[in-house]
């Protein structure tokens, strides 16, 4: 689904080159997975519908069984294979209970259904640190596990990014802010200020300075005094990432 995305995107013309691109993302920047295993037993039917329904983390190669379906059905349960598939459960990232919604989905029937279900795993990664923050060229297991703080700047797609939010959000400091800065301390014509729509919403797609007028290309207001001008401590890169990790920490 990526590989079809980036084919998608290079065929419209790649990333845009107008706007300053900024990523943002939970998960762990360090490359330290969840510790789920290829292959780990997820979860488990043990109702008598649902007996020998088996879900596993997934493994790459082919012909990997990832699953074994059964509902109602004589048995064998069938077996749901796959091939030269990433191993991206354990990968680091945001993570998602989609094996602990399934059980607990199930287990809310009716008893009488049969269909009692345990999650011996009830979370898994969602999105890959590395795909939320657009590094390139990832095609190997390996490369999801990349430490995403040791990584020079370039490697990315955006122009700015910055993984680990949560954790960072218990133990802030301006290191995200630093890394927002080094465009305008490379472009200083760009000014070094920002809007103060960008820092109140973070995700407004419109940026507008006081006076009204679209901030355009660079996403950076233009230096005003006062109130929330630019030259106020709440348009700062440094505020940016501050509300940026508070969301982070407000994250379930």
């Amino acid at each position: 689904m990526r590989e079809q995305f980036l084919a998608e995107l290079n065929r419209m013309g790649n990333w845009p080159a107008v706007p300053v691109k900024i990523g943002v993302a939970n998960g762990v920047a360090t490359g330290q997975g969840n510790g789920i295993k290829p292959g780990d037993h997820a979860v488990e039917g043990k109702g008598l519908s649902i007996l020998g329904t088996h879900l596993y983390a997934q493994r790459g190669g082919d012909n990997q069984i990832v699953a074994t379906l059964r509902l109602v059905t004589p048995p064998p349960a069938k077996e749901v294979p796959t091939d030269d598939l990433p191993e991206i459960d354990g990968a680091p990232g945001g993570t998602l209970e989609g094996f602990g919604i399934l059980a607990d989905k199930l287990n809310e029937q009716s008893p009488i259904l049969g269909l009692k279900t345990s999650a011996h795993i009830r979370h898994h990664s969602f999105v890959p640190s590395v795909s939320a923050v657009a590094i390139r060229d990832v095609t190997t297991d390996a490369d999801l596990y990349a430490n995403i703080d040791g990584l020079n700047p370039e490697t990315s797609e955006l122009d700015h990014f910055q993984a680990g939010l949560a954790e960072r959000a218990a133990h802030p400091d301006d290191h995200g802010a630093r890394r927002l800065d080094r465009r305008a301390d490379r472009e200083p014509g760009l000014g070094t200020r920002w809007s103060q729509p960008l820092v109140e919403g973070c995700d407004q797609r419109t940026r507008r300075v006081a006076d009204g007028r679209q901030v355009r290309r660079t996403g950076y207001a233009q230096p005003q005094t006062g109130g929330h001008g630019a030259d106020s401590e709440e348009n700062t890169p440094q505020a940016l990432f501050k509300a940026l990790t508070a969301q982070g920490q407000q994250a379930p």
